[in-house]
């Protein structure tokens, strides 16, 4: 219902926000340790998630995303650079790189 629409904006914004959360929380536990080198650039993956999700959600207010969002992220240029650079930060953290 079109009168629905502000509250699973608020819903699908609000649940971004704790995903990052979440994913912010798990940089600093003891998991992460086990599986990267350091976490240094895992920190810099929550505001290039949070920017895209809520760039996606910006779209979709402005009634810019005419098809499915899955089908918008697959067809988006900027999501295809902010995922090289998500993967780019995970396999730096892997090798454990810490820049000078």
């Amino acid at each position: 219902f079109i009168r629905d629409l502000n509250v699973i904006q608020i819903f699908g914004i609000t649940s971004a926000i704790a995903a990052t959360l979440i994913f912010v929380l798990y940089i600093n536990s003891d998991d992460v340790k086990l599986l990267y080198r350091t976490n240094y650039w895992l920190w810099l993956i929550a505001p290039m998630f949070l920017y895209w999700i809520t760039r996606m959600w910006f779209i979709a207010s402005r009634g810019q995303m005419a098809e499915d969002p899955i089908v918008f992220s697959i067809r988006d240029l900027i999501g295809y650079i902010i995922l090289a650079l998500i993967i780019i930060c995970m396999l730096l953290a892997k090798i454990g790189f810490v820049p000078l």
